[in-house]
């Protein structure tokens, strides 16, 4: 479970990525995280709007924001829960970055 919440480290999902009629199920742009809820240290009160202190850079996410993990290392932990959603697509869309952790850091 904590491979799988460092696998979370760049979660974005922006609407400037979306074509029109896409639906957008959260896009980390403002000051909190809206409905979400975050446990423990790891996520912090809010996204982060980058690279966080001692972390590699990040790149590859889209908008200002995004959920990070890396809030003072590696070592924290923690959950974020989105509220209930339908499905009603055939796919899900969602930009993931991770460390290098092989076998541990999936979705």
């Amino acid at each position: 479970m904590i491979r799988l919440l460092s696998c979370i480290l760049t979660l974005v999902l922006s609407m400037t990525a979306f074509a029109a009629g896409d639906i957008v199920l959260a896009d980390f742009e403002g000051s909190g995280y809206g409905g979400w809820q975050a446990t423990g240290e790891a996520f912090g009160t809010g996204p982060a709007h980058g690279t966080l202190p001692g972390q590699k850079f990040v790149s590859g996410y889209l908008g200002q924001g995004l959920v990070n993990t890396f809030r003072n290392g590696d070592g924290t932990t923690g959950t974020l829960t989105s509220p209930e959603f339908e499905i009603s697509r055939r796919y899900l869309n969602f930009l993931i970055g991770g460390g290098h952790h092989p076998g541990e850091t999936c979705v």
